[in-house]
């Protein structure tokens, strides 16, 4: 017997224009890394990292990296290393709704005029920066690369003389 087939359209509609809101068993989450078979260590606003399980209605809706948001509860009585299922992944539009309820923790990031400077967006724009640094170096402190033929190009004599005549 298959078992039922899951509706991925619906599932799809609730989580890009949903307003979700995390209750009284579930928190805010950061996703520190994906382990594998739908498996991701988060962290939660004590800092503590946990596996936790993403659920079959999610697994191909949207994509998870490091550094994204979720709601996430913990399982009654966890039996193996993974503590708690994914219940929501939190887009900018929802980020933004958690923070204008006050249900957003302060842990995660800081507020300035509405949007949210997560500790990603902080990393990015460091490597932005960085990126310019090594642009301004000139590539003439570079040695030569000793993995290529070096060709001397020079201009035969025999065109010279036709051009001449």
């Amino acid at each position: 017997m298959k078992p039922a087939p899951v509706k991925r359209k619906k599932n799809r509609e609730d989580a890009l224009f949903s307003k979700p809101e995390p209750d009284g068993s579930e928190a805010v989450m950061r996703v520190k890394s994906a382990q594998g078979a739908n498996l991701y260590m988060l962290e939660d606003a004590s800092a503590g990292t946990e596996l936790y399980e993403l659920p079959k209605a999610l697994r191909h809706v949207l994509l998870i990296r490091p550094g994204s948001y979720v709601i996430a509860g913990r399982y009654d009585s966890p039996t193996s290393k993974v503590v708690g299922e994914i219940s929501h992944v939190l887009l900018k539009q929802q980020i933004d709704h958690l923070v204008e309820t006050g249900k957003w923790p302060d842990y995660f990031a800081s507020v300035e005029n509405g949007s949210i400077l997560t500790a990603a967006n902080q990393l990015a724009e460091n490597e932005v920066q960085n990126i310019t640094i090594v642009e301004e170096q000139s590539s003439d402190d570079l040695p030569e690369n000793t993995n290529r033929r070096h060709w001397d190009v020079q201009e035969s004599s025999s065109e010279d003389e036709s051009n001449e005549s």
